[in-house]
């Protein structure tokens, strides 16, 4: 599909290109600084992102074209789906069912909806200083540390195993948040909020 699209779009309209990539690109485990963190996918899903993500960058690159190529980690917000974690766990919770957690020690760091359309926004109109931008908030969240706040006030129930290597995404640091400035969400208001 991407193939066909860049083949085949008009380029004499074409300004900039932006384009949503994943943190499945870096792989399963990863923890560190922004830019220290190199392209290692252990999935299907992470090795087809990239090849995606190489074919537009060399698309841009050989048209002159701007580009930005978003690698996002965990996104939340109303209208979210499951299989999605937070989804599966409002739906358990307001469906009375027992919610299964398969990774309760990961950590993880979630960024809202809203201040993703706040940093789209910002791109559209603004030349970057950098192609590629990791979208992940600073303060990562244990798994763990959300079930067990939603079965403390909301009575979440859950079983959940331990994964011998849990699948932790998180970094520090990420350049498009010390580049340009929008209102930050608070994850577990946000999660009340939600519910």
């Amino acid at each position: 599909f991407t193939k066909n699209l860049i083949n085949n779009i008009n380029k004499k309209f074409l300004k900039k290109i932006i384009h949503f990539g994943t943190v499945d690109e870096y792989g399963n485990n990863l923890s560190g600084k922004d830019k220290l963190i190199k392209e290692k996918p252990e999935s299907n899903y992470g090795q087809v992102k990239l090849i995606v993500t190489k074919l537009i960058m060399e698309f841009a690159e050989k048209n002159k074209i701007d580009y930005i190529i978003f690698r996002v980690f965990l996104v939340y917000g109303l209208g979210q789906k499951k299989p999605r974690l937070i989804p599966y766990l409002l739906y358990c919770l307001k469906n009375n069912k027992i919610a299964n957690i398969s990774d309760i020690t990961a950590k993880k760091t979630f960024t809202h909806i809203d201040e993703l359309s706040q940093i789209i926004e910002i791109v559209i109109e603004k030349k970057m200083k950098f192609n590629i931008y990791n979208l992940s908030t600073s303060k990562y969240i244990s798994i763990r540390k959300i079930v067990n706040y939603l079965n403390k006030n909301f009575g979440l129930k859950y079983v959940y195993r331990k994964k011998q290597f849990p699948k932790s995404q998180f970094m520090e640091n990420c350049k498009i948040f010390n580049e340009i400035k929008i209102k930050k969400y608070n994850f577990f208001n946000s999660l009340n909020k939600m519910i």
